[in-house]
């Protein structure tokens, strides 16, 4: 989106820079721990907003304070849903709806994205999903502790990624027998 914004927002995701799915989505967006605008772009020139004043989170449930607002921008503004327990984010828990769903009513929301990210949906009629965008709205503290967590979660998997073990346990591993039977003989056990 073209617009000036307050020196302390920051752009999360970009679906045109980091690419569009809900892999993407969660990667760039879960961990930021501050308030958030949520942009959605679809054809025929629709836009909508979800202004988030909690972080984003992964829930069978919706979830949102009372100042949070869902907008259709273009191509007429109107204001869809204010108010709490508006917002909903599901990629994983099985039985419930996968995407992202906004609006009062669980049963019917103002607004859907599909689980894939290729379509956003509104008063029942469906666009091609064009473009996603999320700002992160608190405070510049809010950023670094989402980077933190980042770097936390890189340091885990790469310390995981080493798996140390003895010769005696060696010995009874599987993937010193499929070594075996591709013929590789000898093997390094330290």
């Amino acid at each position: 989106l073209d617009f000036s914004c307050p020196s302390h927002w920051t752009l999360l995701y970009n679906s045109n820079q980091h690419g569009i799915g809900s892999n993407r989505f969660l990667h760039h967006v879960l961990s930021y721990r501050g308030p958030t605008l949520t942009f959605l772009r679809g054809d025929e020139g629709v836009l909508f907003c979800m202004g988030g004043t909690s972080e984003w989170r992964e829930s069978h449930q919706y979830w949102g304070g009372d100042d949070t607002i869902i907008l259709q921008l273009l191509p007429h503004y109107k204001v869809i849903n204010r108010g709490p327990k508006s917002m909903y984010l599901n990629t994983s828990i099985r039985g419930y709806p996968k995407g992202i769903r906004a609006g009062n009513d669980p049963r019917k929301p103002s607004i859907e994205v599909d689980d894939s990210f290729q379509h956003v949906t509104h008063c029942g009629i469906p666009y091609k999903l064009e473009s996603v965008e999320v700002w992160g709205c608190g405070s510049p503290k809010n950023r670094e502790v989402q980077l933190d967590i980042k770097n936390w979660q890189i340091k885990e998997a790469e310390k995981n990624r080493k798996l140390k073990m003895t010769s005696k346990e060696w010995l009874d591993h599987p993937d010193r027998y499929l070594l075996e039977l591709a013929g590789r003989q000898t093997y390094s056990t330290s």
